[in-house]
């Protein structure tokens, strides 16, 4: 086979691959939380990890990929360590599993028995080590880095908002479940949003205009309101994140993000393989065996 159409036709299974073993995962997912039995095949994930690999080791880092490519295999590692970061992973990147919580802050056993029962972890999947678990703040930097793959079809007010709320989801994470006070969590994350702004690979003015609208505006929520009358003191810092934390619930914004996930998925282009099993495409054109 000439070396190009080999690669464009080992690109072409990795497209739908992909697809598959992300929709897979996600439909797995919906159907945990609604309390549902999950029919999707997720040993397409395996099938993706596979050919991931061997397409990498046929071409290398050095041929040139879609954006619509990359932005999906973003989409998959994030979903897959987003959805595996409580549990024993049997998907995509578990390798990649490391201790984020800064020492003195880990789940203690019955936040972490609090965080399965809100999740709806299956029992038999749950992570034996909670100190292994991935915290949403954790999470962030890949989950910004992902939305700026997803620029390329999604609205951006939309991609800010959403990362917004994942920050905003993630101080309250650290401060109900992880024991952080509530200046150590805020505080970490504007740290967090600092640092991002500033590194050299997030130096283009697309991040830098996102997170100076997170910091200005999501961060701001998490601070209490000034008291209406001025003889009174405005409530605590403590009691506000209590307050945040019972109108943004962890399993709303799960469930919410897993359907911002597959929107991700359903706004890239669709697979060509896809196409032909659907029929939404002729591999003959308009031919139809030949002649009339």
């Amino acid at each position: 086979m000439d070396p190009e159409t080999e690669f464009d036709t080992d690109i072409m299974i990795l497209d739908y691959v992909c697809s598959k073993a992300t929709h897979a995962l996600l439909l797995t997912r919906i159907a945990e939380l609604s309390s549902r039995p999950a029919h999707a095949d997720v040993d397409i994930v395996k099938i993706f990890d596979t050919w991931h690999l061997l397409t990498t080791h046929k071409h290398g880092a050095t041929r040139q990929i879609s954006r619509d490519l990359e932005a999906k295999l973003r989409l998959i590692s994030f979903t897959a360590q987003f959805l595996s970061r409580a549990r024993k992973s049997k998907w995509r990147d578990s390798h990649t599993r490391t201790n984020g919580i800064q020492e003195g802050h880990a789940l203690s056993n019955t936040a972490y028995m609090t965080m399965l029962e809100i999740l709806r972890i299956p029992r038999e999947e749950r992570l034996d080590d909670r100190c292994q678990v991935l915290s949403l703040i954790d999470l962030f930097p890949g989950f910004l880095d992902l939305c700026s793959a997803m620029s390329i079809s999604a609205d951006e007010d939309a991609l800010v908002e959403v990362l917004g709320k994942f920050l905003l989801q993630a101080v309250l994470e650290q401060y109900t479940l992880f024991g952080k006070t509530a200046i150590e969590a805020i505080t970490q994350a504007s740290s967090l949003l600092s640092s991002h702004h500033q590194h050299p690979s997030s130096q283009n003015d697309r991040k830098k205009k996102w997170l100076s609208e997170i910091q200005s505006t999501y961060l701001t929520i998490l601070l209490p309101p000034p008291s209406p009358i001025a003889s009174q003191q405005s409530e605590s810092q403590e009691t506000h994140l209590n307050r945040l934390a019972q109108q943004f619930s962890a399993f709303d914004f799960e469930a919410t993000l897993v359907m911002r996930l597959q929107s991700f998925l359903f706004g890239l282009e669709t697979p060509i393989l896809v196409k032909l099993e659907t029929g939404e495409m002729n591999l003959y054109g308009d031919k139809n065996g030949g002649g009339e």
